[in-house]
């Protein structure tokens, strides 16, 4: 848990306190063309409303990051309790927030004692007010027993601090909590037996977002083939707001004995510097190095390839988040995908801060490639949307708009233990979602107990606009449906909210809320 605190402390910590005081940074890391250029485009685009884009996509991502979805036999057992000792090992982090300069994304790694120390701390930031690479941090930590605990991150630039719930003695998710910086993300414990170069090795589905070199929200997933000597070669597809299919993808890799790596990728008429962190050799987690494009994110080992159409088969649930003509965009669902094309048995709850559209069924159509890349239509009675995919296995997915008017991305994932009921859903849980309303971020984490018979309580930490709140009561009452979806209603720090969430199993569900002029996305994940 101790970890979890400091990613995202320390992510946090850089972004925020490199925010505040960014005088202090090496003018070598300033990139002030990029300040000009970001301030125009924030302000053509809307501030905000491009920050809470990436906070609500990002999210998307730390699913995808999960080792695993907590059905391990002691998830939820009335013995389960954490402290300090819960997490013990080295750590890579992710994270996405906003500042009062604007937005920032980090990755990096960290040791934990198990005895409330953070140590041996690297991480690599990119922000409106510059990039600073392999910044130093330590800290300390105190977890409770519910798995809640609190962290304060130590760098150059002084103090921050950070809130966050385990999952694991493998993974956390925290929030920044800070009144000059806010943000989400996810520890998870890394592999040192995978740090080399050899170990990077196969295709790996990718899933970035942020901003475009023009400072439009960007999106992209494709495919990326590590040789295991340091050569990449793949094909991505972006969406700005300009679709760009199959764009051939090539570059090269190196990997520290840390786990840090550094990356090039390069199309025909764009070369970006990544650096990555080595969580195994089956996932990585990116940042960008260049002052626009400005993004980061994840890249998934690929299984079951070659694959067919009869490949996408089953039930699936999913949650997607982005940027429309309206504003930001949360949305969480599910489908039947009969493996022979034809979707059927889709409904989906869709938020885009102006319309709030519940319980929408859908139907569509499909195809996949040998290389697992996919593309879809989904069909209602009042809107139809175009997208494409690319299968991480028969079971996951990233999918993503290819739409112009929808700059989305997502992940799939293939439901377990439907039917579902009241009874399906019983233990502890965290809790994480990011917010806008009001013209502000907020972000929130919780740990909540379900009882099975359809109420939770827990306790719950938010930092409301850059104001930190103290711990408060969290009370929900939920009603399952047999296809996985949930309606929930929620009271806490922000008073009483509505929810819609959908089960991929017992042990994890992506949320999206239901309350007008709120854009609002989350995962839920079991306690184990």
């Amino acid at each position: 848990m101790n970890d979890s605190l400091c990613r995202p402390a320390s992510l946090f910590g850089e972004i925020s306190l490199m925010r505040r005081n960014s005088t202090s940074a090496p003018m070598s890391v300033l990139n002030h063309n990029f300040v000009a250029r970001a301030s125009r485009v924030l302000q053509r685009l809307g501030f905000l409303s491009c920050l809470l884009t990436v906070a609500l996509i990002s999210l998307l991502a730390l699913v995808m990051i999960s080792c695993g979805d907590g059905t391990g036999a002691s998830a939820g057992t009335p013995g389960l309790t954490f402290s300090n000792a819960s997490l013990k090992g080295q750590y890579a982090f992710s994270f996405v927030g906003t500042d009062t300069g604007g937005p920032a994304m980090l990755a990096g790694t960290f040791l934990s004692d198990g005895n409330g120390n953070i140590n041996s701390g690297v991480e690599d930031s990119n922000a409106i007010s510059g990039i600073l690479t392999n910044e130093v941090f330590n800290g300390t930590y105190s977890i409770g027993p519910d798995g809640r605990g609190s962290a304060t991150i130590t760098n150059s630039r002084g103090l921050s601090h950070l809130q966050f719930v385990i999952i694991s003695v493998n993974r956390a998710l925290i929030i920044q909590f800070d009144t000059f910086a806010s943000g989400t993300g996810s520890i998870n414990q890394q592999a040192p037996t995978d740090f080399n170069v050899s170990a990077i090795s196969g295709a790996y589905v990718i899933n970035f977002y942020g901003f475009s070199a023009v400072g439009s929200s960007y999106v992209a997933t494709g495919i990326l083939t590590a040789d295991g000597r340091g050569a990449l070669l793949g094909v991505i597809d972006e969406n700005d707001g300009d679709f760009k299919p199959n764009l051939p993808l090539a570059g090269t890799y190196t990997l520290a004995p840390n786990g840090r790596g550094t990356a090039i990728l390069a199309t025909s008429s764009a070369t970006s510097h990544f650096s990555f962190y080595v969580i195994s050799r089956s996932v990585l987690t990116f940042v960008e190095l260049d002052s626009l494009p400005f993004v980061s994110g994840v890249a998934r080992a690929q299984q079951g390839a070659p694959f067919a159409i009869s490949s996408f088969s089953g039930d699936y649930a999913f949650g997607a988040g982005g940027q429309t003509v309206s504003g930001p965009f949360a949305s969480a669902g599910r489908l039947t995908a009969d493996g022979r094309g034809t979707i059927l048995a889709g409904v989906r709850d869709d938020n885009d801060t102006v319309n709030v559209t519940r319980n929408l069924a859908f139907t569509g159509a499909y195809t996949v490639s040998p290389q697992g890349r996919g593309t879809g239509t989904l069909t209602s009675p009042t809107t139809s949307y175009t997208l494409l995919f690319y299968m991480i296995s028969q079971t996951e997915a990233v999918l993503m708009s290819s739409d112009p008017a929808l700059v989305s991305i997502g992940e799939m994932s293939g439901q377990q233990s439907a039917p579902f009921g009241d009874s399906s859903v019983h233990g502890r849980f965290g809790v994480m979602d990011s917010i806008l309303t009001g013209g502000l971020e907020q972000d929130v984490v919780s740990q909540i107990t379900i009882d099975g018979a359809g109420t939770g309580h827990g306790l719950q930490d938010l930092n409301a606009g850059l104001l930190p709140t103290p711990p408060t009561v969290v009370t929900a009452t939920f009603s399952i449906s047999a296809n996985g979806r949930v309606m929930a209603t929620m009271s806490g720090a922000r008073g009483q909210s509505d929810f819609a969430l959908y089960l991929a199993s017992s042990s994890r569900a992506y949320l999206v809320g239901l309350n007008p002029g709120v854009a609002e996305r989350g995962l839920v994940e079991k306690q184990y």
